[in-house]
């Protein structure tokens, strides 16, 4: 992917956002109401949304993104770009589908979990071996 292309990528997923936002907000807001409802919506968003939290779940790929969200802000947007720079040696190994709705997805979600909970800082968990 050249420079090019990569900003087109993020400039889509940046679009995106919303629209994850947007559908996430409609899930919660049914979830709230009594009775059986069905999952209505755009199912391409809601296979992204799932992605990036089975993503979020996996220790190894946030040890692979957290070191290029330290430096970022809380909002979805910002996050694309470091997001789609750190996953880009992924998709390129074809370890997963990159898209920039998954890129979207994926930095609602981490906005959501919010990033410090997400990326702790390393010696929160350095554990202590020294003797007592």
């Amino acid at each position: 992917m050249n420079p090019l292309d990569t900003s087109n990528f993020e400039q889509e997923a940046v679009r995106m956002v919303d629209e994850v936002e947007f559908q996430l907000a409609l899930e919660s807001g049914r979830n709230a109401l009594p009775g059986d409802h069905d999952r209505a919506g755009d199912e391409k968003i809601n296979a992204a949304v799932a992605k990036a939290e089975q993503l979020v779940g996996n220790s190894y790929f946030v040890e692979h993104i957290c070191p290029s969200l330290t430096v970022v802000s809380a909002d979805a947007k910002d996050v694309i770009k470091l997001l789609a720079a750190a996953m880009l040696p992924i998709g390129l190994a074809g370890t997963i589908s990159l898209t920039p709705l998954l890129v979207a997805a994926l930095a609602v979600v981490i906005v959501r979990i919010g990033i410090r909970n997400l990326c702790p800082k390393r010696e929160d968990h350095v554990a202590d071996t020294s003797a007592p």
